[in-house]
């Protein structure tokens, strides 16, 4: 009775992120329908006595999944998404696509999917793309610092050689051809 309330709240994220390494196949994100999709397509439904019934957060976990009339999520805890890939990157597929040359930034970055079993955990975050993909980093770089870019940086041989792309170039332009300069992906293998 009173000794509960005269202790202070405990915080459960720290307790939830430990239960959901254990738990990590009965997540799920609510659907417009009102359902949780889980890992594989797997869907349920909170238990209506759950005390999460009634708030219906975006990501919850289950303790228990039951199925009578269908399948029930019982003791249910809101989690937040970047605690799964956190807690299971052994589980998760990250996926990194669009690479491209960020000149706010000044480095190669790529947008970042992150799934579980086909469950969308996270879309479109950008990464530096150096520490996923050396080589590739260094071939954007190369494309769209050295080659892209109108700025020399007083490198004589670098003017000369952007010189001689410009003409090879124009000559694509009048032959109305593209096979006469070396694709970007090939070009940036020659550094």
């Amino acid at each position: 009775g009173l000794l509960a309330h005269a202790d202070p709240p405990v915080r459960s994220g720290p307790v939830h992120r430990a239960l959901l390494a254990g738990l990590i196949a009965q997540i799920g994100r609510r659907t417009e329908e009102g359902e949780y999709e889980g890992p594989g397509g797997q869907r349920f439904s909170i238990h209506p006595s759950s005390v999460l019934a009634r708030s219906t957060p975006t990501w919850a976990m289950a303790g228990e999944l039951v199925e009578t009339s269908k399948l029930w999520g019982r003791y249910c805890a809101t989690i937040h998404p970047s605690w799964i890939a956190r807690v299971a990157p052994h589980l998760v597929l990250r996926e990194h696509l669009k690479p491209h040359w960020d000149g706010r930034r000044g480095y190669a970055v790529a947008n970042e999917q992150i799934t579980l079993r086909g469950l969308m955990i996270s879309k479109g975050r950008r990464v530096n793309l150096e520490s996923i993909d050396p080589s590739l980093a260094r071939s954007i770089f190369i494309e769209h610092v050295f080659v892209g870019s109108g700025d020399d940086f007083g490198i004589d041989s670098l003017a000369d050689s952007r010189t001689a792309r410009n003409w090879i170039q124009a000559a694509e332009d009048r032959l109305r051809t593209r096979t006469l300069l070396l694709p970007p992906h090939r070009r940036a293998k020659l550094w």
